[in-house]
């Protein structure tokens, strides 16, 4: 996937620059302002049905939904799914968002990504996780419009609305923004409690 100051700035600095105004405020402070927030979901679904030569396998969850898909060939240890066995999904993110004095560096954008799959002949688990730092200027700040002008990688502007004027007290031209998006999907299977 290609990541542009458009495709992930638009969204990451929108988002946390806006979620900043649900965090205690440190304007009565000398310190910039820094907030951090996650969310973890957990859900299980049980195999009700699998054909081990198409890789197609229906769950069902605890409210009786159903879900048909095709598994992938990067998940190794199909065979060791039963009809009845769980499957349990962990989908997690969190947003770090930091206000900076500059640091000299230019604006930049950084993305890592991670993998794990259970090793041959056990129950199949997995997990990904992606993480994508953005370093940006605030090049202009409008205080009474709580709107600051931020410059990204490439040379790209973006201009975002601060949900809480108080955070941009202590905040001047030329301050860096640091923002770290980071997600996971964690899934394991397992056997039914006899």
């Amino acid at each position: 996937m290609r990541y542009t100051m458009h495709a992930v700035a638009r969204s990451l600095i929108a988002f946390a620059l806006a979620a900043a105004g649900c965090a205690s405020s440190s304007a009565e402070s000398k310190k910039l302002p820094s907030v951090e927030d996650s969310r973890t979901i957990t859900d299980s679904v049980t195999v009700v049905a699998l054909n081990q030569n198409t890789r197609l396998i229906t769950v069902q969850d605890k409210d009786g939904h159903k879900l048909k898909f095709k598994v992938g060939d990067m998940v190794r240890n199909l065979p060791q799914v039963e009809v009845g066995d769980i499957l349990t999904i962990t989908y997690s993110e969190s947003i770090a968002v930091q206000v900076v004095k500059p640091t000299g560096a230019e604006p930049s954008l950084t993305v890592e990504a991670a993998a794990a799959r259970a090793e041959p002949g056990q129950l199949p688990a997995g997990g990904v996780a992606d993480s994508v730092t953005l370093t940006a200027t605030i090049e202009a700040i409008d205080r009474q419009s709580s709107i600051v002008t931020l410059l990204g990688p490439g040379g790209e502007y973006q201009v975002v609305r601060v949900k809480n004027p108080a955070y941009l007290k202590n905040v001047v031209v030329g301050d860096q923004v640091v923002i770290t998006y980071t997600e996971a999907l964690v899934t394991y299977v397992e056997a039914p409690k006899k």
